[in-house]
């Protein structure tokens, strides 16, 4: 699934989720094609704590892909590189942005398959 910048540029970001983990990162899933899950991918990012805060602001959230009834909130992003995606959330307080927060994760797999 597929939505616009949040900042209004019209640039199209791919629709995903993310929780915090019990390790200290954030854990990301996408749904489509399969690339390390059958669902699609999942993997994990360290990132400032203050992330965590915006991420878990955000005004969506979903279940978990796998099924196990945990809650994900709502991310979207657009790939700068293969290993290298741009992160907004929507919600509130503002962190970093008027509609909520942006960030750059480097991601351990490539994602194209998904974008």
């Amino acid at each position: 699934m597929f939505t616009k910048s949040l900042a209004g540029t019209g640039v199209t970001y791919r629709i995903m989720q993310a929780r915090r983990w019990n390790n200290g990162k954030l854990h990301i899933q996408i749904k489509g094609n399969s690339v390390n899950r059958p669902y699609g991918a999942a993997f994990d990012v360290k990132v400032p704590g203050e992330i965590f805060e915006a991420v878990e602001s955000s005004n969506t959230s979903f279940p978990s892909l796998t099924g196990s009834g945990k809650k994900y909130f709502g991310i979207q992003a657009k790939m700068l590189s293969a290993n290298r995606l741009h992160v907004q959330v929507a919600g509130k307080p503002p962190y970093n942005r008027g509609y909520g927060a942006a960030f750059d994760i480097e991601v351990p797999l490539e994602l194209d398959p998904l974008f």
